[in-house]
């Protein structure tokens, strides 16, 4: 029977010294198949047992990480963990792009109300709310997340989205009493 072996590494982005959270990785099978491997919250992940010498190709992708393509060799020595060097892109890519939504995972709160959702995506962010399900995870993820938005859209961006909002229920309490005013003069 032929060795089986395992080939495991972890994830860092190298000009900032830290591990993307939640990287997808997949593992290209002969096929030509993919087949995504989960990833911890410091980026260690392990790929599928292989026969001893099998080639097989990494696909790693998240929002402003350059993709990259790796081929590994399953070799005898499964003690050695690879280190795979991601990069952001260029910041500029980040500061332009308008299209890009990062979810920030949430939790212990009453999800929030589509108007938070939806002026949310102007500053490209979307929130899931888990109930009282919070885990370190999310948090190293959403500390990710934050960063890319400081760079996407400046350091005060919280700031201003939460003042943008007060603006926005202020202008909805308005419109709605003056439709009540004016479906009580109608009547």
């Amino acid at each position: 029977a032929q060795e089986k072996v395992s080939i495991r590494g972890f994830v860092v982005l190298c000009e900032l010294n830290m591990h993307p959270p939640l990287v997808e990785i997949y593992v290209i099978d002969s096929t030509g198949d993919s087949v995504k491997i989960p990833t911890d919250i410091f980026g260690f992940f392990r790929l599928p047992e292989s026969d001893k010498g099998a080639k097989c190709t990494v696909r790693f992708r998240y929002p402003y990480i350059k993709p990259k393509t790796v081929e590994y060799t399953a070799n005898a020595n499964t003690d050695t963990t690879r280190v795979v060097c991601l990069e952001l892109v260029d910041i500029e890519k980040i500061k332009n792009d308008t299209t890009t939504i990062l979810i920030n995972h949430e939790y212990g709160f009453l999800p929030y109300d589509n108007l938070i959702q939806n002026h949310g995506r102007k500053y490209g962010i979307n929130w899931e709310f888990h109930g009282c399900d919070g885990n370190i995870e999310y948090s190293t993820h959403n500390n990710f997340n934050n960063m890319l938005l400081k760079i996407r859209n400046g350091e005060d961006w919280e700031q201003r989205f939460w003042k943008e909002v007060d603006e926005l229920r202020k202008s909805e309490k308005k419109k709605a009493k003056m439709r009540k005013k004016r479906s009580t003069a109608s009547k």
